[in-house]
């Protein structure tokens, strides 16, 4: 039986357009678009009893826009977990919820985003957060250049930018 789950598991099944959870799991859920949700994990160890949550997998067969949820069964969603939207080549646009505060790791490597404004509110930002994707990518400025280091890049429409 697995205990948790970690990344997105899902990523390269492009055919997969909505993820179900049976209604007695306590700890993972999925919104009306079949998007899977549960607790973030810390150096192996889920974080059952936080009251905040990450968006943990997105299903790469669906096509158009997602909205990132503020909560879920009434657990507050901060996180973009790590490879969440992997390979969704059909993911043209995302918006993120108030609370979104981490960005993981290659979140929204090889998708079909074509233009992404990254919130204020979001405070860290794992490696390679667009890698393989083209597109624009916009940050707010006041708030996170000031944290990002020297030599951190992103990457937008194949050419890498310096921050």
């Amino acid at each position: 039986t697995a205990t948790y789950v970690t990344g997105n598991i899902f990523k390269n099944c492009t055919s997969l357009k909505k993820i179900r959870v049976h209604e007695d799991n306590p700890y993972y859920f999925t919104d009306e678009n079949g998007v899977l949700f549960g607790p973030w994990v810390d150096y192996g160890e889920p974080q059952y009893e936080d009251s905040n949550y990450a968006l943990t997998a997105y299903p790469c067969g669906r096509t158009g826009g997602y909205t990132v949820p503020d909560t879920v069964n009434g657990k507050t969603i901060n996180q973009v977990w790590a490879s969440a939207f992997r390979t969704a080549k059909g993911l043209t646009s995302i918006d993120f919820a108030d609370g979104i505060t981490i960005l993981g790791g290659n979140a929204f490597e090889e998708t079909g985003l074509t233009e992404v404004t990254i919130p204020e509110t979001v405070k860290s930002i794992g490696a390679s957060l667009f890698e393989n994707s083209a597109g624009k990518y916009h940050f707010c400025p006041d708030v996170l250049l000031p944290r990002l280091q020297q030599s951190q890049q992103i990457k937008s429409a194949g050419q890498h930018h310096n921050f």
